[in-house]
């Protein structure tokens, strides 16, 4: 079902983000539309300039799935809010480097029991 966008400031807006994002990858229309599955070339240009008053919520699904794959913010393509780019996940932040002398020598340990005797 089509989400019709009645603010023309908005859909100039939101059609500015759509081009800076295909700028960012260096894509041109066609390439995003075929990227999105979008047939009619001319969809992504209408949508591009805010001449289209009317969204697929498909159209918008791949938007969002295509962007948010490549690290750009959904609430900035939407809002313009924020950086477009979201940081680099960073697996190591947080972490707490363990230095081997650290690391307990189960060799070292006292034989016997618990305390150590025999």
């Amino acid at each position: 079902m089509p989400v019709p966008l009645d603010c023309e400031e908005f859909r100039v807006a939101f059609g500015l983000r759509i081009r800076m994002m295909r700028g960012r990858f260096a894509l041109r229309q066609n390439e995003l539309a075929s990227a999105l599955g979008v047939k009619n070339l001319d969809t992504i240009s209408r949508h591009e300039t805010g001449s289209t008053r009317l969204f697929s919520a498909g159209f918008l699904d791949r938007l969002c799935k295509f962007a948010d794959e490549r690290g750009i913010s959904i609430p900035w393509l939407f809002t313009g809010l924020g950086p477009m780019e979201l940081p680099a996940p960073d697996c190591h932040r947080g972490l707490v480097p363990v230095s081997e002398s650290r690391i307990p020598n189960p060799e070292s340990r006292p034989s016997g029991g618990p305390n150590g005797s025999t």
